[in-house]
């Protein structure tokens, strides 16, 4: 059995046949485009270990009376990371040598197809290819007239968190694209100077943070939310461990400041926590409570008798998603 991975393609990338394919090892990489030449897909095959094709068994139950039809996909997550980890590297490397061509795939639509190469590999298989996404869930909201009225005519007002609100909405777009680590930094950037007070030592920074109310406050809150949540909560535990903390909302601040420091740094030899494109995900729960801290203290500013959010929601602001 085969498994292949298929990934829409961004940017400017040509090629003058329909498709065009590399071996490598056991993975096969082909871009495919369209009649106008722009590379469109680009995908990776590989082998399925004979120890693993029984994982990748799928099944179709048709409907019985009120029950509705099952579908079970099987796969590996194993070999899916590695054949992520292999096209992550031609991303790169098709970027690179196209002198930075905004060459990108998009991670968050995926297509995975099963092709039997045996008799034994078509009785396993009831569903050949399926596709998924990754992504948030949307927040729509509606603004009333009266809303748009006033935010215009206090602009002029809030010019001193101009810059702070543009941080929180560029690190919102990073996060929802699942670039976490630049989420995290515009977050951080906010959380430095409304309550670090652009202090950038470490024991200056938290003396800082634990004389301001608001900061503990948020810092708790964003704590609480989180450590028994069943996503992030061990993602929370394990971000402590690597900065060499005990998990306490008395410690958010050292946590932020700490990997703050890791992340704005690089060296491939180190053993702790990089700021590599490849490990976004390893920081999807930082960029998390960063983010809820950071959205009070602006809200705190924006809206008068803001409280904070509610338990649960660290970006809940006031209302009930309309303005």
């Amino acid at each position: 059995m085969r498994y292949k991975l298929l990934f829409p393609v961004e940017g400017d990338l040509f090629i003058r046949e329909a498709s065009v394919a590399a071996t490598r090892e056991q993975y096969v990489f082909e871009l495919s485009a369209d009649r106008t030449g722009r590379v469109t897909h680009a995908s990776i095959a590989t082998a399925v270990p004979p120890d693993k094709v029984d994982r990748f068994r799928s099944s179709i139950t048709p409907p019985a009376g009120d029950a509705p039809i099952s579908i079970s996909i099987g796969g590996d997550k194993d070999l899916y990371n590695e054949l992520i980890a292999q096209m992550q590297v031609l991303e790169t490397d098709l970027s690179f040598v196209t002198g930075g061509s905004h060459i990108g795939l998009r991670w968050s639509e995926t297509e995975a197809s099963f092709v039997p190469e045996t008799s034994d590999d078509e009785q396993l298989l009831a569903v050949s290819s399926f596709s998924f996404q990754h992504e948030y869930p949307a927040s729509p909201m509606v603004i009333t007239s009266d809303a748009f009225s006033k935010i215009v005519h206090d602009a002029p007002t809030q010019e001193g968190i101009l810059v702070h609100k543009a941080l929180f909405r560029q690190s919102m777009a990073f996060f929802r694209s699942f670039n976490c680590i630049h989420a995290f930094y515009g977050f951080y950037f906010i959380i430095e100077d409304l309550y670090f007070k652009g202090k950038t030592g470490e024991r200056a920074a938290l003396n800082e943070a634990r004389r301001s109310i608001e900061f503990t406050t948020f810092a708790r809150r964003g704590f609480d939310e989180l450590k028994d949540d069943q996503r992030h909560g061990p993602k929370l535990t394990s971000l402590f461990t690597q900065m060499g903390l005990t998990p306490s909302a008395n410690e958010v601040a050292r946590l932020l400041f700490r990997f703050r420091g890791a992340l704005h740094h690089f060296h491939r030899t180190s053993h702790g926590p990089k700021p590599s494109p490849f490990r976004q995900a390893d920081f999807e729960t930082l960029a998390f409570l960063a983010m809820g801290i950071a959205i009070r203290a602006l809200a705190n500013r924006v809206f008068p008798g803001y409280r904070g959010g509610q338990r649960g929601d660290p970006t809940q602001l006031p209302g009930d998603r309309s303005a």
